[in-house]
């Protein structure tokens, strides 16, 4: 058996102040902080499709197909014997959850980033001019699931 001695390759110290050396072949020091992803840069719209009167956002569609796949996911489930719910009890969840995740995205984006839209209280309804907040459609599903 071949027993090596651990060494320690570090090389000269350093002189004080002097940088790290970069380490890849674009003269990037290993210590640089990546800036993150400007999407305006990129130049992708939010607006999948434009039918004229309704526009289609990546957002909405994004929301509608979550909610398709754990609806037929849900319903996989149930279809096994000794399941915990009807077909009625899981189409009656997923309806609560969806009016769970809609009001409370809405109302907590409201809450947290506009708390001023509660001055004019119908322009919390457009929701044409954007505004859904995670934690609120987590609140709103939690409350869904409680009642």
């Amino acid at each position: 058996m071949l027993i090596l001695p651990l060494t320690n390759k570090k090389g000269p110290p350093r002189k004080p102040g002097r940088a790290a050396k970069p380490c890849c072949r674009f003269n990037t020091p290993l210590y640089t902080t990546p800036m993150p992803i400007q999407f305006a840069d990129l130049g992708l719209s939010p607006v999948a499709f434009d039918l004229g009167v309704i526009q289609l956002r990546w957002y909405a569609i994004s929301y509608v197909a979550m909610i398709a796949i754990g609806w037929w996911y849900l319903l996989k489930l149930i279809a096994r014997p000794g399941a915990p719910m009807s077909r009625k009890h899981a189409d009656d969840l997923v309806t609560w959850i969806m009016i769970g995740v809609l009001a409370g995205g809405r109302l907590g984006y409201c809450l947290v980033y506009k708390p001023e839209i509660f001055l004019t209280p119908w322009k919390v309804l457009e929701l044409w001019n954007g505004g859904m907040s995670l934690h609120g459609g987590l609140v709103g599903v939690l409350l869904a699931l409680w009642w």
